[in-house]
């Protein structure tokens, strides 16, 4: 399910599901040597490659806690360190030149990536936020966030979502849900600052080229936060051109130097942030014709890969359910598509490029039971391969989202919740 579900959704979207994997053919990728395969898998014990394991989000005083969108690495840290280097240096004696080794030193600031992954919770009235290492080691970072506003205009329930991401040494989360939504700064001390608030209903974000967050909104815009280092965040809106976008802006992410993001009828656009232009509307590239559900309206499921491209879930046009059960792949300078993949997948409503340079996964396939799997799909050859989830945890109703995990830990964190009692857990798999 996805993190947020507005009012702008199909019912159709949302009452049929399918039960099972659909292992249908696979369309070849333009830009890699071999076709997609699949190929389920779980976690044995003693097994290589890959493991999937679940952790509950439990910590002394907080029970009964839910888990939310938000998800991300801990923040960065920048300090000072003396650094010795030899060099070589030619010097004259008696009149003749020899060289000779010497040390020196010099101080340099460096960034030191955080062992954690941060993660947003609610419980009682208000939102904290826990960090959980590679080693599954729980700990509160965060707490007295605000408690989630009011429903907005044409929603009859409100499930808490935020969102979070890693820019400028600071984590930054966001309040999807609020009528007013605060965004928050917080460092590695875990003391969060309200900085900005945004309005409107709120759907994705997503760190930008420029050290700006970028927010998708509802009301069909893009608001971009500039950050300085105070920190502070200056916030303006960017109203979407009327031929980019069908309403509202939903998923958003960065790649090639533009934020992408999609529309209510599918159509994936761009924007240039250094020219301040629009590109786009990209659809069915295959034909020229822009196609109702060809790209994701899902928060989540737009994400940069390392080696440029850029990856989206989708959905055939003409598929009754409008599923994303593809993922394509989009030239992030031309918005050419490049490939795209679909066998075994039902539904993906989150994805993420990881630190081996993969895009992961969450391919759901029964929302009503929580059924799902965490995926890969290898940039370079082009398979994919899916992982059970963990007995006894299920996908969250909302919530569902997947990060790559601290850098230099292979690994990768994605939501999940307990079969009993609904309480907030993480998926994690090791050795990626």
């Amino acid at each position: 399910m996805a993190p947020f579900e507005s009012a702008h959704r199909t019912t159709a979207r949302r009452v049929i599901q399918v039960a099972t994997l659909l292992f249908c053919i696979a369309s070849p990728a333009l830009a890699y040597a071999s076709p997609a395969t699949v190929a389920d898998a779980t976690s044995a014990a003693g097994a290589t490659g890959p493991q999937v394991h679940a952790l509950r989000l439990a910590v002394p005083g907080y029970a009964g806690l839910r888990i939310t969108s938000a998800i991300s690495p801990g923040p960065s840290q920048r300090r000072r360190v003396k650094v010795t280097y030899t060099v070589t240096v030619t010097v004259k004696h008696r009149g003749k030149k020899r060289k000779k080794r010497e040390q020196r030193t010099r101080f340099v600031t460096e960034t030191v990536n955080s062992k954690q992954e941060w993660v947003v919770v609610t419980g009682g009235s208000g939102a904290d936020v826990l960090s959980v290492t590679a080693g599954r080691k729980v700990g509160v970072v965060a707490t007295g966030l605000l408690a989630p506003g009011s429903v907005p205009s044409g929603q009859t329930s409100l499930e808490p979502t935020y969102g979070s991401v890693e820019v400028d040494g600071h984590v930054w989360v966001l309040d999807y849900s609020a009528v007013l939504a605060p965004l928050y700064a917080i460092p590695p001390n875990g003391h969060p600052l309200e900085v900005a608030t945004l309005t409107g209903d709120l759907t994705d974000m997503t760190a930008g080229p420029d050290n700006t967050i970028v927010v998708s909104d509802n009301a069909g815009d893009l608001d971009r936060c500039a950050i300085s280092k105070q920190p502070r965040a200056s916030c303006s809106t960017v109203p979407v051109p009327t031929r980019f976008d069908a309403g509202p802006v939903d998923a958003v992410g960065q790649a090639g130097g533009r934020i992408w993001f999609t529309d209510d009828a599918g159509e994936l656009a761009s924007f240039n942030p250094s020219k301040g232009s629009f590109a786009g509307p990209y659809g069915d590239l295959s034909t020229g014709a822009v196609v109702s559900g060809e790209a994701s309206a899902d928060p989540g499921t737009i994400a940069g890969a390392p080696n440029g491209e850029l990856f989206v879930a989708a959905g055939e046009g003409s598929d009754p359910l409008f599923e994303n059960d593809l993922i394509r792949v989009i030239s992030p300078s031309s918005g050419t598509r490049l490939g795209s993949f679909s066998r075994g997948l039902t539904n993906v409503v989150a994805l993420t490029a990881a630190s081996d340079g993969n895009i992961w996964f969450v391919n759901e396939t029964n929302a009503s039971t929580g059924a799902g799997t965490v995926g890969v799909l290898n940039t370079l050859s082009g398979t994919l391969r899916q992982y059970k989830l963990p007995t006894g945890y299920r996908l969250p109703r909302s919530g569902v989202s997947i990060d790559p995990g601290p850098v230099g830990s292979n690994t990768v964190f994605f939501t999940l919740q307990t079969n009993a009692g609904g309480n907030a857990a993480l998926g994690e798999v090791t050795g990626i």
